[in-house]
């Protein structure tokens, strides 16, 4: 199931204005103290569009997949011809439980998001 979309931008006031537009409704601005991030966050139809400061120049929009269990599923899709692009990792999140995350590559290199929501 597709949970979130990742928007790393250079500039967060100028992209909340474009992806507000095309997603029709008002964001949601949070605040977190990890590594000083900060990201805006539009919901619409159960699909959380992120948008954050970007890491580093290489980086892009990426969509991650809701899984029950993180470890579980970066085996399976090894198995099924993936590669680890980011090992798991902790998201800065306003919920209250911690959501781990991991990038892995399909069969043709393309990055993928997948995250654990317990």
């Amino acid at each position: 199931m597709l949970a979130t979309v990742n928007v790393p931008t250079n500039d967060i006031s100028k992209a909340e204005k474009f992806y507000q537009y095309l997603v029709g409704t008002q964001p949601l601005i949070n605040k977190m103290s990890q590594k000083d991030s900060r990201y805006l966050e539009i919901r619409n139809d159960n699909v959380i569009l992120t948008i954050n400061p970007r890491n580093h120049p290489q980086e892009t929009t990426a969509c991650y997949f809701k899984v029950d269990d993180l470890d579980t599923a970066i085996k399976n899709l090894l198995q099924l011809g993936g590669k680890v692009i980011t090992q798991p990792f902790q998201l800065a999140t306003n919920l209250k439980r911690p959501i781990r995350a991991a990038i892995v590559a399909d069969p043709d290199g393309n990055g993928v998001g997948i995250v654990e929501d317990k």
